[in-house]
């Protein structure tokens, strides 16, 4: 998380640091990933033949906060579902239920 948090103070100067502060950013993570994949001859239909091609319930190496993304061909919504994560150990969890948020904080 201090990777994250330092990211975050350095271009959000005075805000403070949570989980919404993140929440959702593996649209972004993907899109980075997407264009890495793509290499130096990049195109819009290369950039889209991988998404539909090469992510399938992907998550980012530094996974932080959100479900997996797919796509494919006949579908570009990416995120087919929510997760609400907290930081309460240092790291991101997810909570799907109010009793599992109950054992975070008892963590």
């Amino acid at each position: 998380m201090k990777v994250w948090e330092n990211v975050w103070n350095k271009y959000q100067p005075g805000k403070k640091f949570d989980a919404f502060s993140v929440h959702n950013t593996q649209g972004s993570l993907v899109v980075m990933d997407a264009l890495k994949k793509c290499g130096r001859d990049v195109s819009q239909e290369k950039f889209i033949d991988i998404l539909e091609t090469k992510y399938t319930n992907w998550e980012s190496e530094h996974y932080i906060g959100s479900t997996p993304l797919t796509f494919s061909r006949t579908n570009h919504v990416g995120m087919h579902a929510m997760s609400v994560t907290t930081i309460v150990t240092g790291k991101f969890e997810v909570v799907k239920t109010y009793q599992d948020y109950e054992k975070l904080l008892k963590k």
